[in-house]
C-alpha cells in the first residue's frame, strides 16, 4: 500500500514538473518575442468590428467613385499627387524627392492609433499620395506589412490623418502626431479650381 502511494506521488510530481517546464518555456518564448498569444486573441475579438468598419469604408468609397479610383487604383507614376476633394480630381503633381520620403516615413512612424470616424473619407480639403520606392516596412499594433505608398488626408478645419492599404488593398485609416507644417509649406497647395493637373519640381 505504501509503495503504491509512493509511486502515485512520484507520477504526480513528474506531471507537475513537466507542466512547470512547459510554462517556463512558453514564458521564455513570449519574452523573446518568438510567439505572441495576446495578438491572436485580440484579433479574434476584433474581427467582427474590423469587418463592419471595412464594409462602411467600401460603402463610403462607392459613393465617391473618383476618390475611390485615386485611393485604390494601381499606378506606375512615381510622382506625388494631390487630389482635391472639392474638384474630385488630381489637381497637382509634384516630383518625389528624399525630403518628401523622409516626411512620409516620419508620418508613418508617428502613428498613434486607428482613425475610426464613421465617415472616414473627407468631404472637404485634399489628399496627398506619396509613392514609396523602395517600399517602407510598417510594424506596429495596428498594421504590419510593407507599403509602397501612403496617403495623407487634410480635411478642412481638422487634424490630418493617414491612409495605408493592406495586402488585400483595403484602406485603413490612422491618427499620427508628426508635425506637417514644413510638409505643407513645400507642397504649396490650397484647394482651388484648376483647369488641369500641374507638374512642379
Amino acid at each position: 500500500m505504501i509503495i503504491k502511494v509512493f509511486k502515485l506521488n512520484i507520477k504526480a510530481l513528474v506531471a507537475i514538473v513537466a507542466c512547470l517546464c512547459m510554462v517556463i518555456c512558453i514564458a521564455a518564448l513570449m519574452i523573446s518575442g518568438h510567439i505572441d498569444v495576446v495578438r491572436p486573441v485580440t484579433r479574434f475579438f476584433a474581427t467582427e468590428s474590423e469587418t463592419e468598419f471595412s464594409e462602411k469604408i467600401e460603402t463610403d468609397l462607392s459613393e465617391k467613385a473618383d476618390m475611390a479610383v485615386f485611393l485604390t487604383a494601381a499606378r506606375e507614376t512615381k510622382m506625388i499627387e494631390i487630389f482635391d476633394v472639392g474638384l474630385e480630381r488630381v489637381a497637382k503633381k509634384i516630383i518625389m524627392d528624399d525630403e518628401y520620403r523622409k516626411s512620409a516615413e516620419e508620418f508613418i512612424g508617428s502613428i498613434t492609433g486607428m482613425y475610426v470616424k464613421v465617415k472616414a473619407l473627407p468631404t472637404t480639403g485634399f489628399i496627398v499620395r506619396l509613392p514609396l520606392e523602395p517600399p517602407v516596412s510598417v510594424k506596429n499594433k495596428w498594421f504590419s506589412g510593407e507599403v509602397d505608398e501612403v496617403f495623407v488626408l487634410f480635411p478642412e478645419n481638422e487634424k490630418p490623418y493617414l491612409l495605408l492599404l493592406n495586402e488585400r488593398n483595403q484602406p485603413l485609416f490612422f491618427n499620427f502626431e508628426s508635425n506637417t507644417d514644413n510638409f505643407l509649406t513645400r507642397l504649396d497647395y490650397t484647394p482651388q479650381p484648376s483647369e488641369s493637373p500641374q507638374i512642379t519640381g
